[in-house]
């Protein structure tokens, strides 16, 4: 009997999160299995999951598909799993922007814009790391992504007056709700090329559209399971977004 109260109080619990947040959590994402068959619409916005634990699958094409700084940056890394998440984000979107480009992985050149965002002229794309997974989106117009692993235990208070504004507050009750508003601000940070910023209270991400550097963005946000929230900053002109997992 108490284990079935303990379990009602945990429904009960996950219902009013999430009933709180109705209006920024999105419905349930459908992913839908990429391969080397699969049509890329370049008038869509697509987004492309990919596990850490898919490293294995790549350790031996990624000599070949990421170029030789690419290559001596991911040595680097104090942490082989922080290495891991460098060379599967630079893997997996040399191959994505492959196919849409119509050239050979290694033969992408990036250049860089804003707070050193990477760019190519002819695609806009965004990549982000947390946890177990990396997240790219890529789409016709200016595009921001990020993710982030959901820490229970963390802090977040004193954040709060510092990094949000009052109607952001209102909803912010627990780390649910603070990673769902953080991963929004980077999410249109990103998308407007200008990169973490001292007053990110100034931008607003309770409703779900922000103005931000002369262009309108929708904001929509997932929990992409129950440890990482992702969010995404698409331009309004965008009108159909695609999932992916590899």
């Amino acid at each position: 009997m108490a284990r079935g109260i303990k379990q009602g109080y945990a429904i009960v619990s996950l219902y009013d999160k999430l009933n709180r947040l109705k209006n920024f959590i999105d419905h349930p994402i459908t992913w839908r299995n990429y391969t080397s068959d699969s049509y890329i619409d370049k008038k869509c916005t697509h987004i492309f999951k990919i596990s850490i634990a898919d490293f294995d699958k790549i350790v031996a094409h990624y000599p070949t598909v990421l170029r030789a700084d690419e290559i001596e940056k991911a040595g680097r890394f104090k942490h082989i799993e922080d290495a891991k998440r460098y060379i599967i984000g630079k893997f997996f979107l040399r191959t994505i922007l492959s196919k849409t480009l119509g050239i050979e992985p290694s033969a992408i050149l990036f250049s860089h814009i804003g707070n050193q965002k990477p760019h190519i002229a002819a695609q806009h794309f965004n990549i982000s790391h947390s946890g177990n997974f990396t997240i790219i989106a890529i789409s016709p117009l200016p595009i921001g992504i990020d993710i982030e692993f959901i820490k229970n235990d963390f802090d977040f208070n004193s954040l709060l007056k510092v990094c949000f504004t009052t109607s952001e507050l209102g909803h912010i009750k627990n780390a649910i709700d603070f990673y769902t508003f953080w991963t929004r601000k980077e999410a249109v940070l990103k998308a407007s090329g200008e990169g973490i910023i001292d007053n990110l209270h100034a931008i607003d991400c309770s409703e779900n559209t922000v103005s931000r550097a002369g262009a309108n963005y929708k904001l929509t946000s997932n929990q992409l399971d129950e440890a990482h929230i992702i969010s995404l900053a698409i331009n309004t002109l965008c009108f159909k977004n695609e999932y992916w997992f590899f």
